[in-house]
């Protein structure tokens, strides 16, 4: 969330994707690497190796111009994707704002099943809290659709939290954040496993940029701007290599941070290069 997204917005073509990690490519990262029972300083490593892989890929793509692939997806599949996407994040939210935990399934609707078997065990005041966000969210932006009501709910739930002793009443919250900056690594694996690794960072290779391609023509379709595939792909794959070298994961464009940035009014990338440098500060000074 520091490095990534100004990498990106300075490399890619779109002015509005907003990039970072992701559901879907943090999904398919997890599959990836469950298969090998990794000890959890291993599990960094073996996912930031992914990245580089795909980043690697991607870039390799975009030099030889395949990025031309992605023209051939029709309007039906990015608003498909699109909205196959929303669905899913949204949904998948549902426990979190009950305060359970359900086991994941094999697909979203056994996940889905375990919430509603998991509602006799809702935590009441993580219901209660969720409930009062959303509440000041939508009033916020229909009441008063200048003000900028994400932050203005994200600071009030805050104070709340804190006032309330939500802690105390069972509630999650983030807790302690380390400081400091990312430090620079070049992740180390078992030369056994590296071919493991090819093939799920060709997949994520692929759906990282099919996700950021599709989420920057739908977003470009009501500014009318110009989208280069190749540099997409280019921007893309440097934005992967960076979030390896500094102990992260797999990324792609984002839907919720790129609507929240096309809502709030963003005409170019200068807007994710200050959004990194935000969490840049915040890791230095406000953990």
């Amino acid at each position: 969330a520091f490095l990534v997204p100004i990498i990106a917005a300075l490399f890619g073509s779109s002015r509005q994707l907003q990039n970072g990690p992701v559901a879907i490519i943090s999904l398919m990262t997890a599959a990836a690497l469950l298969p090998l029972n990794l000890e959890p300083t291993q599990y960094i490593a073996y996912a930031a190796m992914i990245a580089i892989l795909a980043g690697v890929m991607q870039m390799v793509l975009g030099f030889l111009r395949l990025g031309v692939m992605v023209d051939f997806l029709s309007h039906p599949v990015v608003i498909g994707f699109t909205n196959a996407a929303a669905i899913v994040i949204a949904s998948t939210q549902i426990g979190k704002i009950l305060g359970v935990n359900p086991e994941t399934g094999a697909h979203l609707y056994n996940t889905l099943w375990n919430v509603v078997l998991a509602v006799p065990q809702t935590h009441f005041a993580t219901l209660a809290m969720g409930i009062f966000s959303l509440a000041l969210l939508f009033g916020l932006k229909k009441y008063a659709p200048k003000l900028p009501n994400i932050i203005i709910t994200i600071v009030v739930t805050i104070l709340v939290s804190w006032a309330i002793g939500y802690e105390k009443m069972g509630g999650a919250i983030v807790a302690d954040i380390e400081s400091g900056l990312p430090s620079l690594v070049i992740p180390v694996i078992d030369s056994q496993h590296f071919g493991f690794l090819l093939l799920p960072a060709f997949m994520i290779a692929l759906l990282s940029f099919v996700e950021a391609f599709s989420i920057a023509k739908a977003v470009a379709s009501k500014t009318r701007q110009h989208l280069s595939a190749d540099q997409e792909m280019v921007g893309k794959g440097l934005a992967n290599i960076v979030a390896g070298v500094t102990q992260g994961y797999a990324v792609s464009g984002s839907f919720s941070r790129t609507a929240v940035a096309f809502d709030a009014g963003a005409k170019t990338g200068f807007t994710a290069i200050i959004s990194g440098i935000i969490v840049g500060i915040t890791l230095l000074f406000l953990t």
